[in-house]
């Protein structure tokens, strides 16, 4: 089940250098982008009009895109400048475009309804916290074989990362978020509110044992040996922006105390459905601190890259055991952890009816 009217992260900037020809496919649209003599992304579908050839086997020329097979040429706009032999480019020969934008870095595209596509509302205001006084890195593309509401599940249900995830982020800790339910020896408090186009949650703990990397991450800021085992507090706030975008911003130490004495650090996910049972999962991370440390960058970096590593092998493992169906389709029982979860589903749910009392 796709949402067509929205922004959807198509590639990375520096992935769509001038000259550069990539293929992405997004929705199952398959699609060409590249750089025009302007400077400005174009997204056309992947196919000449003259034999359907890939337009992505071909090459720029002069902010052109030529076709590989007879030489045709478009623009970013799709329109067919020039075909080798003719003197004027066929009827009917120009390629579907799509709307893009280029914001925080990314290249985002927009295969809905072109007249809606004025609404950037999917292209949220939290991404700024990618940016100074952030420092931040851009992690490769991972392809996930998964629906991309199993990946929406998974970073709507934080309870998960006391298993999955027990060498970075894994803490009895997490077992009580989305519950109302406390944690020995700690004080927990969650909380979330719903809107019509995403989720967003909370959760505190105080003085509690926390997962490997954040203990290793607070000690590295303050110079405290890599082997502090003491509580630390913690503060996550989450936010999901429908269909696919997330920000996860956690914050050690005293939640009262002033920045110095507190980490912050965060992770942001693109999710870009490609097909129903494959999904182009981006993601980048950044951190502020008084001081600028390379080093530290690369070590979250690093380790939030294993965690979300972590995840896929478990979600392309349930997508095998799902198969082509829906997730609900099969009998499954549901705990309490599991409210953001189901809240999402009903989410995208509403967006999908949405969208199909528009168009029909």
């Amino acid at each position: 089940m796709f949402i067509h009217n929205a922004w959807y992260v198509a590639a990375r900037t520096a992935e769509v250098a001038p000259g550069a020809v990539l293929r992405r496919v997004l929705l199952g649209i398959p699609l060409v982008l590249f750089r025009g003599a302007d400077a400005t992304v174009g997204a056309l579908d992947d196919r000449c009009s003259h034999r359907l050839a890939r337009l992505s086997q071909g090459s720029c020329v002069n902010g052109n895109l030529q076709c590989v097979y007879h030489g045709a040429r478009f623009n970013t706009g799709g329109e067919c400048l020039e075909f080798p032999g003719q003197e004027k480019a066929l009827k009917g020969a120009d390629v579907q475009s799509y709307p893009v934008r280029e914001r925080f870095g990314l290249i985002w595209v927009w295969p809905g309804d072109h007249e809606q596509s004025h609404d950037e509302s999917s292209i949220p205001d939290f991404l700024s916290y990618g940016a100074d006084p952030y420092i931040a890195s851009d992690g490769e593309m991972m392809g996930f074989g998964s629906d991309y509401r199993l990946v929406v599940d998974n970073l709507l249900d934080a309870a998960h990362a006391a298993y999955v995830h027990k060498s970075t982020f894994g803490s009895p800790i997490w077992l009580a978020s989305g519950t109302d339910k406390g944690i020995a020896a700690s004080e927990a408090k969650f909380d979330f509110q719903t809107s019509d186009s995403g989720i967003a949650y909370q959760y505190q703990v105080r003085n509690g044992l926390q997962g490997p990397a954040f203990v290793e991450a607070y000690a590295r800021c303050k110079g405290i040996e890599p082997d502090y085992q003491q509580p630390l507090d913690i503060a996550l706030e989450a936010e999901w922006r429908a269909p696919g975008l997330f920000i996860f911003m956690n914050i050690l130490g005293p939640l009262d105390g002033s920045d110095e004495d507190r980490v912050c650090l965060t992770a942001f996910h693109f999710l870009s459905p490609e097909t129903e049972t494959t999904t182009n999962y981006y993601f980048r991370t950044s951190y502020r601190m008084i001081d600028r440390d390379d080093v530290f960058g690369e070590f979250w970096h690093q380790t939030a890259s294993r965690a979300f590593h972590e995840d896929k092998a478990v979600i392309e493992a349930q997508q095998e055991n799902i198969g082509t169906v829906d997730l609900y389709d099969h009998p499954v029982v549901s705990y309490p952890s599991d409210q953001l979860a189901i809240q999402g589903r009903r989410v995208l749910d509403r967006l999908a009816e949405m969208e199909s009392s528009v168009t029909s």
